[in-house]
């Protein structure tokens, strides 16, 4: 099976997707805001901007709310971005090169 195949497969949304689309054209490389990683990220692509909600995030990063706040506050993870009373989400493009940043990490130590 394809990369593109096993993305879509485990249901990983639309941006994700563009990731694995072998076609996809590199862009401007982006960092969050705040989060100095000092490792690549993911080519940025044009999609609408999008927020995930912290069951979303949990279940791309696969910490707790808990434990993502914890990194918030250490500046190690990006930041949330306040929608109303006891309402928060993040930015999905974020979220995206923090997961790239770790990978290329991973990648650059082996």
């Amino acid at each position: 099976m394809t990369t593109q195949g096993i993305c879509r497969k485990r249901g990983i949304d639309r941006a994700l997707e563009a990731i694995c689309d072998s076609s996809a054209k590199p862009a401007n490389l982006t960092v969050p805001e705040g989060v100095n990683l000092g490792a690549p990220v993911l080519p940025t692509r044009e999609l609408p901007m999008r927020l995930l909600s912290k069951r979303q995030v949990r279940d791309l990063v696969l910490y707790s709310p808990q434990h993502t706040a914890r990194m918030e506050k250490d500046g190690t993870f990006p930041k949330r971005v306040r929608l109303g009373s006891g309402r928060v989400g993040y930015v999905e493009s974020e979220i995206l090169n923090w997961i790239a940043a770790r990978i290329a990490e991973r990648d650059k130590t082996h």
